[in-house]
């Protein structure tokens, strides 16, 4: 039987040891999943329990359950990658350099867009909130400041600069991303300037530096990665 906490809903909790189970590989794609009855057996829990999870896993894609076929695990290509549980799960453990990449990837498709909108429509709060940021980071770099708490708080608030809810929806994606980049020591705190540049663009209200200054930023964390974004070049 497993250990629960008896501080989180048992549904939940059985949902995240399967969720996570399945993201790390240990179901194949196709495979059948144990059915009700053996995790009913497993985990000593109801079977409203466990359908409760399995719907649960159903609505981020990570399986299908249909009557005759029973439980199986979905491809990769299905899962809800946004999900904050999917990611919490794709990014526990050792992440895969080729997920990290796709990280980052995505990241520069985005996030110079998002900082030029911010020069656009930067505000009195917005740019106080940056330069907050800019601060944080500065003490991260003397060690007075947690780096992983200063570099998502500058990312996150140049996404709500933007003034686009979508992008700002983005927060809890750039907060596991950012997460698993400074513990694999993709952080350094000489690229302080960088940062500077994009915060000088957005006050000045320009657009382009912005978006220049910001891929720059993201390229450098990048090729620490290993990784060579095409957008880099621009």
């Amino acid at each position: 039987m497993s250990t629960f906490d008896g501080n989180r809903n048992l549904t939940h909790q059985i949902t995240y040891q399967l969720g996570r189970a399945i993201v790390q590989g240990k179901y194949p794609v196709g495979d059948s999943f144990p059915t009700e009855a053996q995790m009913c057996r497993d985990y000593q829990i109801s079977r409203s329990v466990i359908r409760e999870a399995v719907k649960m896993l159903t609505a981020k894609g990570l399986v299908s359950s249909r009557p005759r076929q029973g439980i199986r695990v979905l491809p990769p290509s299905a899962w809800n990658v946004f999900d904050p549980d999917v990611l919490q799960w794709s990014f526990s453990g050792r992440p895969s350099l080729a997920l990290q990449r796709e990280f980052t990837e995505l990241r520069l498709a985005l996030e110079p867009d998002a900082a030029a909108l911010a020069a656009r429509r930067s505000s009195e709060a917005s740019l106080a909130k940056l330069e907050g940021g800019l601060a944080r980071l500065a003490a991260a770099a003397r060690g007075a400041e947690d780096p992983l708490e200063a570099v998502i708080d500058f990312h996150s608030a140049v996404l709500q600069a933007s003034g686009n809810r979508f992008f700002v929806q983005l927060c809890h994606f750039i907060r596991i991303a950012i997460g698993v980049e400074v513990a694999a020591g993709h952080y350094s705190p000489d690229g302080l300037p960088d940062y500077q540049a994009v915060v000088e663009a957005i006050a000045e209200a320009n657009e382009l530096a912005a978006r220049g200054a910001m891929t720059r930023l993201l390229a450098l964390t990048g090729s620490r990665a290993d990784v060579a974004p095409v957008a880099a070049a621009s």
